[in-house]
């Protein structure tokens, strides 16, 4: 019977699936706010994979929700509710829970804080958001079974029959909360990690933007000039300067200029004697030129000379800047292609989107994370929209027969409230709380994360909206089947 009940949903949503893989087999497709292209191609060539992927993805789903389905209630004649055996399952995530939260907490100070930390509080806080709805039905089925068996609760049957009806069925506000619980987890993670590549990523205007396109900055180890065939291979209207690096003997590093006066020019540069040298702040550099090479000089001063474009470094290697002096874009596949073939192979070619002390190619790739989060973010909706509608329709039957003893509706909609939206709304404070408790060790400092403290009241307004809204619906649909209700004998 569970396999019949679960087979039908399962093979519609493998065929929404499939079908809207389908159009990206067909036709290429480029995604929204990315610009990221899907080629039809590769898809197709992956279309074996695939398959397999929406074949395993259904049986998986049959799967656990036929093995995980809780067993159905044995309801007794008395109305008293009865706590119900807690299953292996359930005391694995009690137990693990604590032991999640802890690791996520201490992972850096215990592992060294290097990658494998890392990789372990990522682990560990997938951990506590799997593990947290269990622990929250767990707690709410134990405060009602105390709050059932209280003499305060007698006077308000709305409140009487929630708390009855949890405590006899936890499993209830695990089903109804879980989806809710990890769906703040996506969306917190999200916003912390994409946070915490941003404070390692540079502006990413410059990935776009023309002037982007318009310095590259080449290092190779030739210990001489660039070749006249390098020269006439590169770009109508490039220039080019040699870029070297002065390090005084207070350890501070300046870096260094030279190439002819037309091209020192083009970035704004003064143009001293053959004898003299020119030094210019930081913050009188063209701006490409303050990106490009931040990674070796940060926000040094920079010593102009006159001169032939040479190795100006011993045992360094010739480093370039070639650029265009109006920040046009250039062609920087070309001056790649001229670079491997005229310099080195093993030249090292960066416009400056992927150049600097941080990655700016990060900060773009970047994007990928709340992109992904949001269609994960959608996915968990659906799930928490369907637990949601499936438990109105457990909610409106078990009310039913309040019919035959009020023809008021109000105590339908308190005990939706109760019993629905008073859930929802602690398990929402809860999950935004225990986001905040595990995000701190990856704050603060200049390459440490930052909260968004919009997100959290975003989501704590998000499911107050939900509770309001589960309640309403909830309870007018219960409510409207009492009034359709009849009783039978058995």
């Amino acid at each position: 019977m569970d396999l019949g009940a679960t087979l039908l949903p399962v093979l519609l949503g493998t065929t929404v699936a499939a079908a809207l893989l389908t159009p990206a087999l067909i036709v290429n497709v480029r995604l929204p706010w990315i610009g990221y292209t899907l080629a039809a191609g590769d898809l197709r060539a992956a279309a074996l994979p695939l398959a397999i992927a929406l074949i395993i993805g259904s049986s998986t789903a049959l799967a656990v929700t036929v093995l995980l389905r809780p067993a159905l209630a044995r309801w007794a004649s008395s109305t008293r509710p009865k706590p119900s055996a807690a299953g292996p399952l359930r005391l694995l995530a009690l137990g693990a829970f604590p032991a999640f939260v802890a690791l996520a907490l201490f992972s850096g100070p215990l592992l060294g804080g290097a990658q494998r930390s890392a990789s372990t509080y990522l682990f560990a806080v997938a951990g506590v958001w799997i593990t947290l709805p269990w622990v929250i039905g767990w707690s709410a089925g134990l405060i009602s079974h105390r709050a059932a068996a209280s003499q305060r609760h007698r006077a308000d049957p709305a409140r009487l029959i929630a708390v009855r009806t949890m405590a006899a069925r936890p499993a209830m506000v695990v089903r109804l909360i879980a989806a809710l619980v990890i769906a703040i987890g996506v969306i917190g993670q999200t916003q912390i990690i994409t946070s915490l590549l941003s404070t390692r990523s540079g502006d990413a205007s410059h990935l776009t933007a023309e002037a982007g396109q318009s310095m590259v900055l080449i290092q190779t180890t030739r210990r001489t000039g660039p070749s006249q065939e390098f020269v006439s291979a590169l770009p109508p209207g490039a220039r080019m300067v040699a870029l070297g690096q002065l390090v005084e003997d207070s350890g501070r590093v300046t870096r260094l200029l030279q190439g002819p006066c037309p091209d020192l020019q083009g970035l704004k540069l003064p143009c001293p004697g053959s004898t003299m040298e020119a030094v210019v702040p930081y913050a009188g550099l063209d701006d490409r030129l303050r990106v490009s090479g931040s990674q070796l000089f940060g926000g040094a001063p920079a010593t102009v000379r006159t001169g032939p474009v040479l190795p100006l470094v011993a045992d360094s290697g010739l480093k370039l800047l070639v650029f265009t002096g109006n920040s046009t874009p250039m062609d920087v596949p070309a001056i790649k292609r001229a670079a491997h073939v005229h310099l080195s192979m093993m030249s090292s070619v960066k416009p400056i989107g992927e150049d600097g002390d941080t990655s700016f190619a990060l900060g773009y790739q970047a994007r990928w994370i709340p992109f992904l989060g949001t269609v994960g973010t959608l996915v968990l909706v659906m799930a928490m929209i369907t637990a949601s509608f499936s438990e109105f329709v457990r909610f409106s039957q078990a009310l039913a027969p309040l019919a035959v003893l009020t023809d008021r509706t109000r105590i339908f909609h308190r005990t939706a409230a109760w019993a629905l939206g008073m859930p929802l709304l602690i398990a929402g404070a809860v999950g935004t709380a225990i986001h905040i408790v595990l995000v701190q060790p990856v704050l603060g400092g200049t390459d440490g994360a930052t909260l968004s403290w919009t997100l959290i009241v975003s989501l704590l307004a998000g499911t107050a909206i939900l509770a309001g809204v589960a309640s309403a619906v909830s309870g007018s649909t219960a409510a409207r089947q009492a009034r359709s209700w009849r009783p039978r004998a058995d």
